[in-house]
């Protein structure tokens, strides 16, 4: 829970963070862990959302899918970047001097939280079209009907599927903040 002591982007980036290391281990078990592990790529995005948080509106939506949007542009420009290449990119995983003590202070301890690490060990389990409803909609809060569209089921049936897959992660103590309002 935010102390209050922290910059304004920590305060909300300490929320956010149990799902974006979740977000990222589940984004690195596919072609992006070729470049670099889910810890690095946690440090990536806080770095371009530091970067880019003067522009975070809250008039315009919540933090968490801001964030998230910021995420899916850094991995996609990785990816891009490693496709130019033909080969593994060499990331500097902090990219520069200015990533905040604080902010990584949170991401540390979020990538040492065992209930965390046990709901990732779960979630490994799901079938991969579950593991993308949790990803898009859970983790990332897209509606209903973006999510169907990248999953490849009709709105109605991605809404349902989704519905059971949350009910039963929530059972899951670690599950319960993780998934947030969605």
């Amino acid at each position: 829970m935010p102390t209050g002591d922290e910059s304004p982007f920590a305060s909300h980036y300490e929320l956010a963070a149990p799902a974006l290391c979740a977000w990222a281990a589940l984004r690195c078990r596919g072609p992006l862990g070729t470049l670099l592990d889910a810890d690095d790529l946690v440090q990536e995005v806080a770095l371009e959302a530091m970067r880019a948080f003067e522009r975070f509106d809250p008039e315009h939506g919540s933090f968490r899918p801001w964030l998230f949007g910021v995420a899916t542009r850094v991995s996609a420009s990785l990816l891009r970047s490693s496709a130019r290449r033909h080969g593994i990119a060499a990331i500097d995983p902090l990219g520069s001097q200015d990533l905040r003590a604080e902010v990584t202070t949170i991401s540390r301890r979020v990538r040492r939280d065992e209930a965390l690490t046990r709901l990732l060990e779960q979630v490994a389990k799901l079938e991969p079209i579950e593991r993308d409803l949790l990803l898009y909609r859970g983790l990332a809060g897209l509606d209903h009907a973006e999510v169907a569209e990248l999953v490849g089921l009709g709105t109605e049936a991605a809404t349902k599927r989704w519905l059971r897959l949350r009910g039963r992660l929530v059972e899951l103590p670690a599950a319960r903040d993780l998934l947030g309002e969605h």
